[in-house]
C-alpha cells in the first residue's frame, strides 16, 4: 500500500526533483501540504493527494489505537467498531502530532536511468514513547483510577454496553495521557534512511520497505536503549 502511495507518472530522472519529489511524497503523507509544483509533478490532482493524506491519517489512528490495545482483534473487534467519538479524537490527535513531523531530504544519488537513492534524516517524534514510559511505570493517575475501577473484572465477561463504555473510557484516557506530551514534544537523535526509487513501465516506484522504515521513526512509540532527545 505505501509503495503505490508513491507511485508516480512521467517523473523527471534529475536528481535535484527527484529531491523535490520525495519531500513533496512526505508533506503530502504527514503534514498534509500539498504543493503546487508538487502536484504538477506527481500528474495528481488536489483531491487525490487530498485523499492519500486521509488514507495516512487513519492508518496512523488505527496503528495507534492497536498499539494500545483500544481494540481487541481476537474478540472480533476492528478501528471501525470504535464509536465515531473515539475515533474523531485519536484522529485529531494524530493530526496535531504528525504536523510536527520532521525530516531532511538529502542527497540523491543516481544508479543509470532507472533507480535512484534519496538520503532521508528523519528526527523521530517521542511524545509516543513518553506517554509509554508513563503507562508501564504507573505514574499517569487518572489511568491507575480506572485500573482500580475495574479491578477483578474481566472484560469478556461484561455485557455488549458494558464492553463499549469500557473500550471508550479507556480509549479517551490514552489519547489524553499522550496528549498530555505534546506541551514538551521533542525529537530523538536523527535516524538517515535511504529511499530507493525505481522507474518500471513509466511509473515510480518507492521501495516498500524503505519507507516502512521511515514512517516507524517518524513517530518513534518506543525508545532505544540508550537513547538521548535532541533539540
Amino acid at each position: 500500500c505505501c509503495m503505490m502511495l508513491f507511485s508516480a507518472a512521467g517523473c523527471t530522472s534529475r536528481t535535484e526533483e527527484v529531491a523535490e519529489f520525495v519531500k513533496g511524497n512526505l508533506d503530502t503523507l504527514y503534514l498534509g501540504v500539498f504543493d503546487k509544483k508538487h502536484i504538477v509533478q506527481v500528474e495528481n490532482t488536489l483531491s487525490e493527494l487530498e485523499a492519500l493524506y486521509e488514507e495516512s491519517m487513519y492508518l496512523s489512528g488505527d496503528m495507534f489505537a492497536m498499539y494500545w490495545g483500544i481494540y481487541d482483534e481476537s474478540l472480533g473487534e476492528t478501528y471501525d467498531t470504535l464509536s465515531d467519538g473515539l475515533k474523531s479524537e485519536i484522529d485529531s490527535l494524530m493530526r496535531e502530532i504528525y504536523k510536527k513531523a520532521k525530516y531532511e531530504v538529502g542527497e540523491v544519488k543516481a544508479s543509470g536511468d532507472t533507480l535512484f537513492e534519496v538520503e532521508v534524516t528523519v528526527y523521530p517524534i517521542d511524545v509516543m514513547a513518553r506517554a509509554e514510559e508513563l503507562y508501564m511505570s504507573n505514574s499517569y493517575a487518572p489511568l491507575n483510577d480506572f485500573w482500580e475501577k475495574y479491578a477483578n473484572v474481566y472484560f469478556e465477561d461484561l455485557d455488549a454496553e458494558a464492553q463499549k463504555a469500557y473500550t471508550e473510557e479507556y480509549g479517551k484516557l490514552i489519547v489524553q495521557l499522550v496528549r498530555d506530551q505534546l506541551a514538551d514534544l521533542d525529537y530523538l537523535e536523527p535516524v538517515t534512511h535511504i529511499m530507493r526509487y525505481e522507474l518500471t513501465n513509466e511509473v515510480w516506484m518507492l521501495n516498500g520497505d524503505d519507507i516502512d522504515a521511515v514512517d516507524w521513526d517518524i513517530l518513534r512509540y518506543v525508545y532505544e536503549e540508550n537513547t538521548d532527545s535532541a533539540a
